[in-house]
């Protein structure tokens, strides 16, 4: 439920330093492998990918589907487990038919999502706002495609290319241990925890996440 705003730290640092970078979002449909699949038809290859949360999903599908067009990977705050809150989303694409989505977002995801420290009003506001311009459809269908999504564990060894793992220190959604599992079963991973952090990494701490991002980017381009 965000749009480029998530990444805007990041792609004016990668832009400022000569890197094309392009902002891909998984409005129109509702599974992972059809979610990948768009994607794929979008850009041409082989490139980096960055994604967090539901995106370091699609991310992981992505590699899979068309290994030759993965660069490397940067998952982000994400898992590779199936869904277990099923039942709760399905409650909540409820709700958002009813009321909308500004106040489900108010009473559950912020909290969820941003570490105490940093929930100022400006990122707060744009959580909301970014959320609220992709609208209840797009809600539906991602919050379907997360429940639907099976697991990744049994498939991460196929994964060959290099990987950053990146979590916060304070995030519940995906926190240490999931990034460690990551990080433990994919064939070439390194872990970043970012300290003061929570789920939306690249909002929270722009600078630390940028700064891992070029490390692992350069490195790998001169590997």
């Amino acid at each position: 439920m965000c749009d480029e705003r998530l990444f805007q730290p990041q792609m004016i640092k990668l832009k400022s330093l000569g890197y094309d970078c392009s902002f891909f979002a998984p409005d129109t449909q509702a599974s992972i492998p059809e979610m990948a699949r768009d994607i794929l038809s979008s850009y041409n290859g082989p490139v980096f990918i960055i994604g967090l949360s539901m995106g370091g999903i699609i991310a992981l599908e992505i590699a899979l589907q068309a290994p030759k067009r993965v660069k490397g990977l940067a998952i982000l705050n994400s898992t590779p487990f199936e869904d277990s809150l099923g039942e709760h989303r399905l409650e909540q694409i409820e709700r958002v038919q009813k009321e909308g989505i500004e106040g489900l977002y108010k009473d559950e995801l912020k909290p969820q999502y941003i570490a105490p420290q940093n929930r100022t009003h400006e990122l707060m506001d744009l959580v909301i706002d970014m959320a609220a311009q992709k609208g209840v459809g797009v809600f539906e269908r991602q919050s379907l495609a997360l429940v639907k999504r099976t697991s990744y564990e049994n498939r991460l060894n196929e994964i060959q290319q290099s990987a950053l793992i990146l979590t916060g220190d304070a995030d519940s959604v995906c926190g240490e241990k999931t990034a460690r599992y990551l990080a433990d079963n994919l064939a070439n991973a390194t872990l970043t925890c970012v300290e003061n952090c929570g789920h939306l990494s690249t909002l929270e701490q722009p600078e630390a996440v940028n700064d891992a991002l070029l490390r692992f980017v350069k490195k790998l381009e001169g590997a």
